[in-house]
């Protein structure tokens, strides 16, 4: 299967549909702070980031340190700013210098 962009991005919105609906539920809002406890790889750090906007914050909190490198990658290729990922178990949350 070839790579198509515009396959991608189709699908790329399709999955993020339920968490923008879910954002705009929550009243996710520029200015504000988020954070995506087991953010994975990629988790929705990109539709917060956009949400929240430079004035907000975003934290993705992960425990797997090769997720953890694999979306401070994605981070920095899409200029997210306002987004930082942290490496602790959210079980420790209050521990991790997350505040």
């Amino acid at each position: 299967m070839r790579w198509d962009p515009q396959q991608y991005a189709r699908y790329a919105d399709e999955r993020g549909r339920p968490y923008r609906e879910l954002l705009d539920r929550v009243g996710a809002a520029e200015g504000q702070s988020a954070i995506d406890v087991g953010c994975g790889p990629r988790g929705i750090l990109e539709l917060l980031a956009e949400r929240v906007g430079p004035r907000g914050r975003v934290v993705g909190l992960e425990v797997d340190p090769v997720h953890v490198a694999m979306a401070r990658e994605l981070v920095a290729e899409q200029g997210l700013t306002n987004v930082e990922v942290i490496q602790a178990d959210a079980r420790l949350s209050a521990h991790c210098g997350v505040s």
